[in-house]
């Protein structure tokens, strides 16, 4: 299993809240909504694609809609290989971060 880039993260868990509904607007409004940035269109779907690549994004076509001009939705699903390496990159950071509290911050530095 391969680490996750932080962008990968975040994706990979906004595909997660959305379910079925994880196709590219709401997935950037999601991300825009968890992170206070909004991401490029051309970062996002590089990002899809090397998800897919890694085998933890599937993604599948909508039907084509007239609101669309005949374009289709595409459709993203976590698959079981990106739901255990988002499980592992959670661990690994409760480790990281074991003993740190919001008062660690407080006098800090």
């Amino acid at each position: 299993m391969k680490d996750l880039t932080k962008i990968e993260e975040t994706v990979l868990i906004a595909v997660w809240h959305l379910g079925e509904e994880a196709y590219g607007v709401n997935i950037k409004q999601r991300l825009k909504k968890m992170t206070g940035k909004e991401p490029l269109y051309s970062t996002l779907y590089t990002t899809f694609e090397q998800l897919v690549r890694k085998e933890y994004l599937d993604k599948r076509f909508g039907e084509p809609t007239a609101v669309r001009g005949g374009k289709r939705k595409v459709y993203f699903t976590i698959t079981h290989e990106g739901f255990e390496a988002l499980k592992a990159a959670f661990e690994n950071q409760k480790s990281v971060w074991v003993g740190i509290t919001d008062e660690s911050f407080k006098g800090a530095v």
